[in-house]
């Protein structure tokens, strides 16, 4: 449980000061290039999706009983997440920490969020954590 909260205030940290915004095209200098077709591929191959998740992944759902609560999603609660389209109606916003990068989804006020990490986990990229879109 310590480790979670020592991992908390540093991404909290790290991410005020690396702070980069648009999507994934324009932030050549920060994530590693080979992250770009692994988050495509994700995205579009549900049995490379399930095979790049650490399950149990832990999260934090969007029902706001269990908020604060620790969380696990399993394979069989898994559904399967497609490519972010946004139309204009929420903003994207990533952080690159060592080899964690943080992809953070908010609509206009900022009150609606989802954040996803993500992690090289030997040669391969994996999602290690998901926040459901909620308040």
């Amino acid at each position: 449980m310590r480790w979670k909260w020592v991992l908390s205030i540093l991404i909290i940290m790290v991410a005020f000061s690396c702070k980069n915004k648009g999507n994934p095209a324009e932030e050549v200098s920060t994530i590693p290039d080979d992250f770009y077709p692994f988050y495509d591929r994700f995205h579009s191959d549900s049995l490379f999706q399930m095979d790049h998740i650490i399950f149990p992944l832990t999260g934090e759902p969007a029902e706001e009983a269990l908020k604060g609560h620790e969380w696990t999603w399993g394979r069989e609660d898994w559904v399967m997440h497609h490519t972010f389209d946004d139309k204009g109606t929420f903003k994207r916003d990533w952080y690159a920490i060592n080899s964690v990068i943080i992809e953070k989804i908010s609509d206009s006020s900022g009150r609606f969020t989802m954040e996803r990490r993500w992690a090289k986990i030997g040669d391969e990229w994996s999602l290690i954590y998901y926040k459901e879109m909620g308040i």
